[in-house]
């Protein structure tokens, strides 16, 4: 497994999420996900949740920060098709979370932001895969304009 599991877990259930803590040295994640049930580690994997602990370098992860300017009246649409695009990042190496954030003054704009283990294993591993041409033909037909991607790192929390 490429992931390695975190070495504490408590499982909380909250109405119809589920809550994840996870403890790793001093990081402490919450995870929320739509689980009518206290999931297996084996659920866990499958639902697309990842562990909050090193990548391979020794940091904790790498963020990927794409904005994103929709056509005006293609929000649905491309929320859509960022939903069903879901898996393909999921499945990709190095991945760890994925999340899609809505601007509130400018409802337009969008800021995809997808955790990596690396920023190779966005850029070569994903980036040069059938999975992210299909991530493309499904939400691109809806950008007003080439989105612009940079690479993060988090330094003080």
């Amino acid at each position: 497994m490429a992931h390695r599991v975190a070495k504490t877990q408590a499982v909380a259930r909250v109405g119809a999420h589920t809550r994840f803590w996870t403890k790793r040295a001093s990081v402490l994640t919450l995870r929320l996900a739509a689980l009518p049930f206290a999931p297996s580690l084996g659920a866990l994997a499958a639902s697309g949740f990842r562990n909050a602990g090193p990548n391979r370098e020794g940091s904790l992860v790498i963020y990927e920060m794409a904005h994103i300017t929709v056509q005006p009246g293609k929000h649905a649409e491309f929320e859509a098709g960022v939903a069903q695009a879901l898996p393909l990042f999921r499945r990709a190496r190095g991945y760890r979370n994925i999340e899609l954030q809505r601007s509130i003054e400018d409802p337009s704009h969008y800021i995809l932001v997808v955790q990596w283990d690396t920023v190779e294993d966005h850029m070569v591993h994903f980036r040069e895969s059938e999975d992210f041409k299909e991530w493309r033909r499904l939400v691109s037909p809806y950008f007003a304009k080439p989105p612009v991607a940079e690479h993060t790192e988090v330094v003080v929390k």
